[in-house]
């Protein structure tokens, strides 16, 4: 039924430059999304629509979706964990969609009363003065610096 709450989706764009683009889909299926992107100096979009139950995308009437060697045409009912290929005359793109999972919008509060070197890291492994031991944080995945005594 149009509306229905479910869990929301990340989705992934790549193009033929290999530039990500990525749109985060809600819950409640409702709504227009797109992709906007130029190419080669040419501009395509990519429509993700609600349609029912599930989200319809569309890529225009001079592009195809292929998912393995089969082409199944401009528009398709978006399938999480399926990679697309979206081809056009002169550009390719991938699309890829996944369900967001609990760990994904994990967020652990933080407070740094002051610096006490001027340099924290945060990362997945032991050592580092923040870890998050989550598969998409890398082992160092950032610093925090104290710059000019801010």
């Amino acid at each position: 039924m149009e509306g229905e709450i479910s869990k929301a989706t990340h989705v992934y764009l790549v193009d033929d430059s290999d530039n990500l683009h990525y749109l985060w889909l809600p819950g409640k299926i409702e709504g227009r999304y797109s992709f906007d992107i130029v190419s080669k100096g040419k501009s395509y979009q990519i429509i993700i629509d609600a349609d029912g139950d599930s989200w319809e995308v569309d890529c225009g009437s001079d592009g195809d979706f292929i998912v393995g060697i089969e082409n199944i045409g401009n528009e398709i009912h978006l399938r999480n964990n399926t990679l697309y290929q979206v081809k056009y005359d002169t550009a390719e793109f991938v699309l890829y969609s996944q369900q967001v999972t609990d760990g994904d919008n994990l967020y652990s509060p933080y407070f740094v009363d002051k610096f006490s070197n001027a340099i924290i890291n945060i990362g997945r492994l032991e050592g580092n003065e923040i870890v998050y031991a989550y598969p998409s944080v890398s082992r160092y995945h950032a610093q925090l610096r104290d710059y000019q005594n801010s």
